[in-house]
């Protein structure tokens, strides 16, 4: 399939992420313009995030990136793809390249992806295109297609038995690992890490947890929007909070106080109650093999861009 990844944003995690996979899918075949810069081996370093996980992870390429306009009047590309994380936020000519003449010569296939956190009100049918958003609220549920945050299968680690409970890297902190191998091996050697919505329910951390066979302790996860963070466990994830809460309080009470609202566990967990938990270090393996598992199978960039596929080709638009 011959696609055209047009971006707005040369340093954006769900632009990089999905290219990645398209890639894995199609090779060289999926031209992105302008050349995303931060996704090669030998581009820019992110300005935020340290270029963990969805930075500098392609090699050099041989991309034909020639004669763009010549070949969307022929229809040369399969599909088009306008990826970014703020598409709606200005939805004009110049957030769109080459727009006009995609409406005069239009292909197969097109598609609008916004990797922005929340849309909030944004009416996301407001383009020529089939949409697909990372995040669905009420204002529009029903509306577009879901599509999550993913993570590169190089970056899943074999899964090893776990040496201490919790990893030391907490939700609030910014950036406190100024290397990617430590970021992961603190995961890699924890048992449970905790994770919570912060821009946006869907977030890199929930992918990086299950990548190395660590359980997330996804704080406010029955909250979650029924088409948000689709790829994720759910039900799994309301077990551990429902089974480990106890855990979680005894953590909590030595080491870590979160911010409101989700000090409030009256409101997120209603139906919690407080008891000692007993960690059974086989149980703990298997929950976490069975994370590390379906991260391995339905988490990755490759799955991801499978079902963008996917849902692309149902789309009647």
């Amino acid at each position: 399939m011959k696609i055209l990844y047009l971006s707005q944003n040369n340093c954006d995690y769900m632009a990089n992420l999905l290219l990645h996979g398209l890639r894995q899918l199609f090779g060289d075949e999926v031209v992105d313009h302008p050349r995303l810069d931060t996704v090669y081996q030998n581009g820019q370093r992110a300005p935020y995030g340290n270029s963990f996980t969805a930075f500098n992870l392609l090699p050099t390429d041989n991309i034909d990136r020639s004669d763009l306009e010549a070949k969307i009047r022929n229809q040369f590309f399969d599909l088009v793809v306008y990826a970014g994380s703020q598409v709606y936020s200005d939805a004009t000519p110049e957030n769109f390249p080459f727009y006009e003449l995609l409406l005069q010569h239009r292909p197969a296939r097109w598609a609008v992806v916004d990797g922005a956190d929340d849309l909030g009100e944004t009416n996301v049918r407001q383009s020529h295109f089939p949409d697909f958003v990372r995040f669905f609220c009420r204002e529009n549920r029903g509306q577009g297609h879901p599509i999550s945050f993913s993570i590169p299968a190089e970056k899943i680690t074999p899964f090893a038995k776990r040496r201490k409970p919790w990893a030391s890297f907490e939700p609030t902190m910014q950036y406190v690992y100024s290397s990617e191998a430590s970021y992961y091996e603190n995961y890699r050697e924890s048992m449970f890490a905790l994770t919570r919505r912060r821009g946006g329910w869907d977030c890199l951390r929930h992918y990086e947890i299950m990548a190395c066979g660590c359980i997330p302790f996804f704080l406010g996860i029955q909250k979650c929007p029924e088409r948000t963070c689709t790829s994720l466990p759910k039900k799994l994830l309301e077990t551990i909070q429902t089974n480990y809460f106890g855990l979680f309080e005894t953590y909590r009470s030595r080491s870590f106080t979160p911010p409101p609202p989700y000090n409030d566990f009256q409101q997120w967990y209603p139906e919690s109650p407080v008891h000692e938990v007993v960690i059974e270090e086989a149980v703990v393996d298997e929950l976490g093999e069975l994370f590390w598992d379906h991260c391995r199978q339905f988490c990755t960039t490759q799955a991801e861009a499978k079902r963008f596929i996917e849902n692309l080709e149902r789309d009647p638009a």
